[in-house]
């Protein structure tokens, strides 16, 4: 009995063995070379070899011979390409979140002791926008408002009154902005609110770079290198 045991192990460890090296089609090409893959199509002017990651065609003129796998042999073999397949998207979406999750170091410019960072929003237009770590929202001139396309004549639930840092008081609309991206550090869904009366300024600033974005970041200045420093605060929603 235990004799008969021992004999069914081994073989269930054959069979184990054998599992996942199932033998797959194999082209011999007329000048020395062989190919492994599975015969996706053949007809008479050719043969389309998939090989798990892409597909070779070869003419008829190039095969010396081909070696066929079974059913069940070319079964197994797209099972462990798509088991393979899975395993580098979740090793691929694993670095990307790695990567999204590391520091960024973004240049800023300066003008007057104030940072500037040029700014994309709703990947329409770039905007001039001025850090604001007093500002809870994200501020827009009218101006760079039309180039995006933004409604300026919003309803009256949408109205309110804003109060700059030189104490004067403006008419604004809130909005929210689908996307806003500074170099490779993109917000999706940002609170901002559109000055809509014009704004007398000697500078090019466009607005105001608010904490409705800077929140969603640990962020840090380094003043020796004029870079800003965004780091994604965890379970923060972008």
């Amino acid at each position: 009995m235990q004799k008969m045991r021992v004999v069914v192990l081994s073989a269930a460890v054959i069979i184990g063995m054998f599992f996942g090296q199932a033998q797959a089609d194999i082209l011999y090409l007329k000048n020395g070379r062989s190919l492994d893959g599975l015969i996706k199509s053949e007809d008479d002017s050719g043969v389309e070899l998939e090989l798990g990651f892409g597909i070779i065609k070869f003419t008829q003129q190039q095969i010396a011979r081909i070696d066929r796998s079974t059913p069940a042999q070319a079964t197994e073999i797209r099972l462990e390409w798509d088991e393979k397949k899975r395993l580098d998207e979740q090793q691929d979406l694993a670095r990307r979140q790695l990567a999204e999750q590391a520091p960024k170091q973004i240049d800023v410019l300066t003008e007057q002791g104030h940072i500037i960072l040029p700014t994309l929003i709703n990947k329409k237009a770039t905007a001039r926008l001025m850090m604001d770590t007093g500002a809870s929202v994200i501020v827009l001139s009218k101006k760079i408002a039309k180039e995006l396309g933004l409604n300026t004549n919003p309803a009256k639930e949408n109205l309110a009154k804003m109060i700059t840092a030189d104490g004067r008081e403006h008419e604004a609309c809130a909005v929210t902005l689908s996307s806003v991206k500074i170099e490779d550090v993109e917000a999706k869904d940002v609170q901002a609110v559109v000055i809509l009366d014009e704004v007398a300024s000697e500078s090019s600033i466009d607005g105001l770079l608010g904490m409705s974005f800077l929140g969603r970041y640990n962020f840090s200045i380094d003043g020796q290198k004029n870079r800003l420093i965004l780091e994604p605060r965890k379970n923060y929603g972008n």
